[in-house]
């Protein structure tokens, strides 16, 4: 700095140092631009890693909610389904195609349990329709 004292007025020295000042801002600033390129691209595949693995995890999340929820409106639906096909049998038991119904029901109840529970009192009601159409009294 000494030399340079000595050598340049005071106006020459204050202009080269904010050349030099504005020199190191500029490489500052390349710098950081260099680093931003090299790393913007990496940085962009992050972003769209992290994104995508959020949507895939609120998907995940709203089906298994969504099938737990059909799962249990369908369970719901059969059991209904079941418990029309005994009381349909049980409407007419002396036609042959009721009675095929219910031994069908039967069946699935025994050998597959396909078929959910039918509530007792439906049994109950079907059971004594077919006993008074074989006994009429």
């Amino acid at each position: 700095m000494w030399i340079v004292e000595e050598t340049l007025n005071e106006k020459d020295q204050g202009w080269v140092r904010t050349e030099i000042g504005t020199a190191i801002q500029a490489g500052t600033k390349i710098r950081s631009i260099r680093w931003f390129k090299e790393f913007s691209t990496a940085g962009a595949f992050i972003t769209v890693c992290g994104a995508v693995s959020i949507y895939i995890f609120t998907q995940i999340s709203g089906n298994s909610k969504f099938q737990g929820a059909t799962e249990q409106r369908f369970q719901g639906i059969e059991f209904q389904l079941a418990s029309l096909r005994v009381l349909m049998a049980a409407s007419q038991p002396g036609r042959e195609q009721n009675q095929r119904a219910a031994r069908e029901v039967l069946a699935d109840l025994r050998i597959k349990k396909t078929v959910p529970p039918i509530p007792l009192s439906e049994i109950e009601q079907a059971g004594q329709a077919f006993i008074q159409a074989a006994h009429p009294i």
